[in-house]
């Protein structure tokens, strides 16, 4: 609703906004949907688990951290920024988007 209209709104105002969800149920998954309706590129990031991808298979970036801790988040910053690279597969599939193993190894 209203909520959502506000982040959306506010985004607008930026090139690139990263968005994670944990467990994403319908409002982190409308919100990611309309976000991935602008102009901004967006990085979705899934804070917990996989399979939060599947309720917006539109977006183009897609992490996962499998954790919300700090050391995962420092992790996250240092890849986005491009300090350190990004790596690892999928552990199990994602239906109707990706295959187990799917991912990016060095």
């Amino acid at each position: 609703g209203r909520d959502i209209e506000g982040l959306v709104s506010q985004a607008q105002q930026h090139d690139v906004v990263v968005v994670g969800t944990v467990f994403a149920g319908q409002s982190q998954a409308d919100l990611v949907n309309s976000l991935l309706q602008t102009d901004v590129s967006v990085i979705t990031v899934a804070l917990r688990t996989p399979f939060d991808l599947a309720k917006y298979p539109d977006a183009n970036v897609h992490i996962c951290t499998y954790s919300s801790h700090e050391p995962s988040m420092r992790a996250l910053a240092s890849a986005v920024f491009g300090e350190t690279t990004f790596q690892g597969r999928l552990p199990a599939a994602i239906p109707a988007l990706y295959p187990a193993g799917h991912g990016i190894v060095p």
